[in-house]
């Protein structure tokens, strides 16, 4: 059965869990190629110092990440800068949890969220449930030659 752990503080309880995330970096990083440095030295410090309000929702199974959201939440913006689910793990139902779990968090019910081209076949139907919308389509944001699909920005 999977459980979900969502905290807007670092936690040494969860380094674990932290750690897990490094081995999504690769597939990740295919569209985001500067994905494990933002993770490194954006995220992660940025958690830790608190420098910024940063948050996650982690899906566990048995203590093994299964899926993830990285949020973002500020005076000007509410944001899922990350969702992934483990491929072995997809069509169970997380991704929208993870989503839920997440509009509590940042209590609004449109976030923000990016995805790139390659990626939103997979996540359209999904954030269709939600109501989101694409709002801006940028090209070579992240990856020369690639779409960045924008929902619910203002």
């Amino acid at each position: 059965m999977i459980q979900y752990v969502t905290s807007y503080e670092y936690n040494v309880k969860h380094d674990v869990y932290y750690k897990q995330i490094m081995s999504f970096a690769e597939i990740i990083a295919s569209n985001y190629p500067d994905y494990t440095n933002w993770l490194n030295n954006k995220f992660f410090y940025e958690l830790k110092s608190g420098q910024m309000q940063r948050g996650y929702v982690f899906a566990l199974d048995n203590k093994v990440l299964s899926g993830m959201a990285l949020l973002k939440k500020d005076t000007s913006e509410k944001k899922i800068c990350c969702l992934f689910v483990k491929p072995e793990y997809r069509k169970q139902g997380i991704a929208t949890n993870l989503i839920k779990q997440s509009i509590i968090l940042l209590q609004t019910n449109k976030p923000l969220v990016t995805i790139s081209e390659p990626n939103l076949a997979m996540f359209l139907p999904l954030f269709k449930n939600f109501g989101f919308r694409i709002t801006e389509i940028k090209n070579g944001i992240y990856k020369q030659g690639i779409k960045e699909y924008y929902f619910n920005s203002k």
